[in-house]
């Protein structure tokens, strides 16, 4: 499905969650208003988490890809874990967002990734999604390093 949608050019963003195999977390993380120190607020980023639990199975993918503070990745695994999602049935992992306006489509095909799995299987499982559309190279790390490479 993902290599058709980036074929023909147009992916679609869906308000509502479908049941699916690879679950996407793309969501805004604008900076906390009011606080002295600039923070990213990762509240959509929770959102999220708790609103694919419901539809997760055992070998399903899912990746955090918004800018988000290192760790991030980790909040999204407890939140599956305390929705009764036992992790090592699943694959988890941080590919970090890597495309300018205008040129999303194309740049989701030829731009290098990063993907820094919770552990080397699910590192390995989603640079191999990724591997199916990506002509560019994909790098395989942990989820800290992969969260720190896209915040440097």
């Amino acid at each position: 499905y993902v290599r058709s949608a980036v074929t023909k050019g147009s992916l679609r963003a869906y308000s509502e969650v479908q049941a699916c195999d690879v679950y996407i977390i793309c969501v805004p993380t604008p900076l906390c208003e009011n606080v002295e120190i600039a923070t990213p607020n990762i509240e959509y980023v929770k959102d999220a988490a708790h609103g694919i639990a419901a539809h997760i199975k055992k070998g399903d993918i899912v990746i955090l890809e918004s800018t988000s503070p290192v760790g991030t990745t980790e909040v999204v695994q407890e939140i599956l874990q305390n929705n009764g999602i036992d992790i090592s049935e699943i694959f988890l992992a941080y590919c970090p967002e890597r495309v300018l306006p205008g040129k999303i489509m194309s740049e989701l095909v030829e731009n290098d990734r990063i993907v820094g799995g919770i552990n080397a299987k699910s590192s390995s499982e989603v640079a191999s999604f990724y591997r199916t559309f990506v002509k560019g190279n994909v790098f395989e790390t942990e989820a800290k390093v992969a969260e720190m490479c896209k915040l440097t």
